[in-house]
Parts: C-alpha cells; structure tokens; sequence
C-alpha cells in the first residue's frame, strides 16, 4: 500500500517571527505618526484661538478709539483716558461683558497676580471672570499702546496672547498702528 507523502505546508518559526516583527514595525510607525498628528492639532488649535484673541483686542481698541472720536470727545481724549491703564509695561485687557464703546470694560492688568481668560457656555473670553465665567483657559491676553515717536498723532497697539502647550509657554504678538482721524 503506498500512502501519499505529505509535503510541509505552514510558515516555519523564521518565516512566522519575520512577519512578527515587519506588523510590529508597521504598527509603531502608525502609532508615532497619529500620535504626532494629535499634538500637531492641538497646538494649530490652541495658536488659531490666541490668533482670534489676540485680533480682538486690536479691534475693540479700534473700536473705543472710533467711539471717542464719533461722540465728539476726540483723539485727545481717547489717548488720555487709557494713557495710564494702557502704555505702562504691563498693558490693559477689557472685559467683554461690558460696554466698550466709551472704554468702560476697558482695565489696567498691572496689579493682577494672575492673567488667566476664563469662558463661558457662549464662548465669551472674560479675563476679570466672575458668577457667569466657570471655565479657565490657558489663554492670557496683554494689549499695550506704544506712543509713535515719528511725530504723528497715532499709537502703536500690540497684542500679546500668551498660553501654554502641555510644559511649553507660547507667545503670540499682533501689531497694528491706528491713528487720528476725523
């Protein structure tokens, strides 16, 4: 009787160990990248909302600024008011629940400890905080007037948003010029 010879079908321990090892290489590179990808979202996440923020604070001082000038109070005036709060070193802030058109949310930050913008459920940005404002960002905004020394009726304004991503402080710093017009 002759019985059929088996012949040796399967992977051997060398072929099963190389295929092993390429799916483990494979899967640590999708890790590392997906991993990679998660921080690079949020940091891009994070410098999208201190470039929002710090665009605000540029266009609430264009604002104010317009507001003196429409109510007849006039440049002079508008650069008097904030010549305190805003030109020292440690810049101004405004609440934005506040009416801002006459500067009343406007607020020095130089004998404030801390320089954290709170959030509520509208998404409003509050740095004084208060009842209506229970969530903290990592978010701290800084505008300060830088007075031309060309000679001409007009402030430099920067805004500086600073916060933290993970152990790593950011700085993002927007200028703009506005000037006296009438």
């Amino acid at each position: 009787m002759n019985y059929p010879t088996q012949t040796t079908r399967g992977f051997t321990v060398v072929e099963t160990l190389m295929a092993l090892t390429v799916f483990s290489m494979v899967v640590v590179a999708l890790v590392t990248v997906s991993s990679s990808s998660v921080t690079n979202v949020n940091f891009m996440r994070n410098r999208l909302t201190a470039s929002y923020l710090g665009q605000e604070g540029i266009e609430v001082v264009r604002n104010i600024r317009d507001g003196y000038i429409a109510s007849g109070a006039g440049w002079a005036s508008f650069v008097a008011t904030f010549d305190n709060q805003c030109m020292s070193e440690s810049g101004c802030d405004f609440d934005p629940m506040q009416s801002i058109a006459q500067g009343d949310g406007m607020y020095s930050t130089s004998g404030l400890s801390e320089c954290t913008l709170q959030t509520n459920e509208s998404e409003y940005y509050s740095p004084l905080g208060g009842l209506v404002f229970q969530r903290r960002t990592p978010y701290c905004r800084r505008i300060q007037f830088v007075p031309l020394t060309d000679g001409s009726q007009g402030l430099k304004i920067v805004s500086t948003v600073t916060w933290q991503d993970g152990t790593t402080p950011k700085t993002l710093q927007m200028v703009d010029y506005i000037y006296e017009w009438q």
